[in-house]
């Protein structure tokens, strides 16, 4: 799902403040769970089940700027009894060429880039004793079934664009 960077969402410098990274892989996270059939809201009522986060780190390589498109790849590297733990990356779309095909004012970079990558430790947690519980057996083996490879992902971009997939270490 495509997202844009929203005017404020950008610090004073003109790109995307680390204060929103975290927020899309949340969106995106919240997005994939809902489309594998286990919204983190219906854990909540169903279950009694909140997945917290209790650990992140995220890597920044290039900025995000205003009126950028971006996606989130998602995906889950290890998922345990109470522990899960996820893998994240924004990719910028490039933008387009003026309809000329150049551009003398804005430089225009027509290769998708990674800009940030995450990785996140989610535990699961009974709502109402705040301890760790165990996630729904059926929780468990979507998040596992799903798994995407990076590298899977990147073949894609680049077959779609017909251009490879800029990653930070090519930068």
């Amino acid at each position: 799902m495509p997202m844009e960077v929203r005017f404020l969402d950008l610090d004073c410098y003109g790109v995307v403040s680390h204060a929103m990274y975290p927020q899309y892989f949340l969106h995106a996270r919240c997005k994939a769970w809902e489309a594998l059939g286990y919204p983190l809201d219906a854990l909540l009522q169903t279950e009694g089940l909140m997945m917290a986060t209790v650990e992140q780190t995220i890597k920044h390589m290039a900025p995000l700027r205003a009126e950028d498109r971006f996606y989130v790849q998602h995906t889950c590297a290890e998922a345990g009894s109470s522990r899960v733990v996820m893998q994240d990356r924004i990719v910028r779309i490039p933008r387009s060429l003026p309809a000329g095909g150049n551009s003398a004012h804005a430089p225009v970079d027509a290769t998708p880039r990674v800009v940030a990558s995450a990785r996140a430790v989610l535990g699961a947690l009974c709502a109402k004793e705040q301890r760790p519980m165990r996630m729904p057996a059926g929780l468990r083996a979507a998040l596992l079934d799903n798994k995407r490879d990076f590298e899977e992902w990147a073949a894609e971009a680049g077959g779609a664009a017909g251009v490879p997939l800029l990653l930070d270490s090519e930068a």
